[in-house]
């Protein structure tokens, strides 16, 4: 009887791992899922929003998650018009625990059609972070310090940096960290994007030599403000710190970005963490912690700068 029941248990448990019963041992690729989706929503299918998303999309895919059945990955430029609603009707398909949201608009939208939200690239988080209480991400925060310093090393000889803002900010703590770096900075604060051109007129009569452009989304959400500024500088020879990669490519002297790749990984961590059950306005935001830089070197030579090269050594991208 004994030897029956041992024979009968050892079939039961070779059944089990066979076909995958109580008993069979979750694979790495599976990493304990059970079933759940994600979904990457990009607002842009430009960079570094493509670059972004696929990393994110591979570095899931590589944790097990199948593409098109676990993991799906949309770019809204590429689902304009009246396609707009077919990619919701997409969306509510793959219904996924959570969404992955690179830029606002993606994240509004994910928001909008009631999914949890993961985001990255998103200028300002706060309105997100208000309107749901099931949502994470990793800010664009770079410390001021980080942007004036860079300034400072490509254009040692600025000593007025002007700074336009909207939002109530830290201002006597970035007058610090400008002193410490021996730059004054002048501030002016604006409520109407409207009025910059007042401001940058009295920036040129105050003598500013630089100006440092901080995550604003009343002041650089709009296209045509940002060439207006970039080609002020150009203009008036005025060293103009921008936000990102893109800027620098469009005029702006340097930047300094956070390294989308290190922001990529996190935000695959956070991921993870929803797809084993997490609710995402448990995990804490996170700030970046590595940095690019960006210079280019065209409107150096336009600005008379001769850029040492243990600084160009420190760039990781050159716009020649």
């Amino acid at each position: 009887m004994n030897i029956r029941l041992h024979l009968v248990i050892s079939v039961f448990m070779a059944a089990c791992i066979l076909l995958g019963g109580p008993f069979r041992q979750e694979s790495r690729g599976a990493e304990g899922f059970h079933g759940r989706r994600i979904l990457i929503l990009s607002t842009r299918s430009a960079e570094p929003y493509r670059s972004g998303a696929q990393e994110i999309f591979n570095e899931l895919g590589a944790r097990g998650l199948k593409p098109g059945k676990g993991l799906f990955l949309y770019f809204m430029d590429q689902w304009e018009g009246y396609r707009k609603a077919q990619l919701s009707r997409l969306i509510f398909e793959a219904d996924p625990v959570a969404i992955i949201s690179l830029g606002t608009p993606a994240a509004e939208c994910a928001m909008d059609l009631g999914y949890p939200v993961i985001f990255m690239l998103v200028l300002d988080p706060s309105e997100l972070l208000s309107r749901s209480s099931h949502v994470t991400g990793v800010t664009m925060d770079v410390p001021i310090r980080a942007r004036l310093h860079a300034l400072k090393k490509v254009a040692p000889r600025i000593k007025r940096v002007g700074l336009l803002y909207e939002r109530a900010l830290e201002i006597r703590r970035m007058k610090e960290e400008a002193s410490n770096l021996d730059m004054e900075l002048v501030v002016y604060r604006l409520f109407d994007s409207k009025y910059i051109p007042d401001a940058l007129d009295r920036f040129f009569r105050d003598g500013v030599q630089g100006l440092v452009m901080i995550p604003d989304p009343m002041l650089y959400q709009s296209v045509n403000n940002i060439y207006f500024l970039l080609l002020w500088g150009l203009r008036y020879k005025v060293a103009i710190a921008g936000l990102s990669q893109a800027y620098v490519r469009k005029g702006a002297l340097v930047a300094v970005e956070p390294d989308y790749k290190e922001v990529s990984r996190e935000v695959v961590e956070m991921a993870l963490k929803v797809l084993r059950g997490s609710d995402p306005g448990k995990i804490p935001v996170r700030k970046p912690g590595r940095f690019s830089m960006s210079i280019n070197l065209q409107t150096a030579r336009r600005l008379g700068l001769t850029v040492p090269q243990e600084v160009l050594d420190e760039a990781q991208v050159l716009v020649r």
